[in-house]
């Protein structure tokens, strides 16, 4: 069984999105994917369409993200979400806005996905 394995750490997102173009391009496909944390990011947006448009579209995501995007704020409302007792130091629409940016519409469950995938991430 071919596998992908993706590995954890937010500044190779855009690497592996590269890499993932590449093999796709070359009819690399995986029939299992496994990826933790941004690994897991860019697990699901192939997993859920493993074409050539659909990792364009992740890779287009990636070259257009800034920090800010993601994690909004600065130390100011960092420092205020952990006194107050919120449940992150950032807020969360941002990086849910990049998510869903990178996949399909009609993918909400893993059972929509193409290629089975499992995905870690911790808290």
């Amino acid at each position: 069984m071919q596998t992908f394995v993706l590995s954890s750490g937010g500044n190779r997102g855009g690497i592996q999105a590269g890499s993932l173009l590449a093999l796709v391009e070359r009819g690399i496909l995986p029939q299992f994917i496994v990826g933790p944390s941004v690994g897991a990011i860019n697990s699901v947006a192939l997993a859920a369409d493993p074409t050539r448009t659909g990792i364009e579209r992740v890779v287009r995501s990636w070259h257009h993200v800034r920090r800010a995007d993601v994690f909004p704020g600065n130390p100011f409302t960092v420092g205020w979400r952990i006194l107050t007792g919120q449940g992150s130091l950032h807020d969360q629409r941002n990086f849910q806005h990049f998510i869903r940016a990178m996949t399909p519409t009609g993918i909400k469950y893993f059972s929509d996905l193409h290629i089975p995938c499992i995905v870690t991430a911790t808290r």
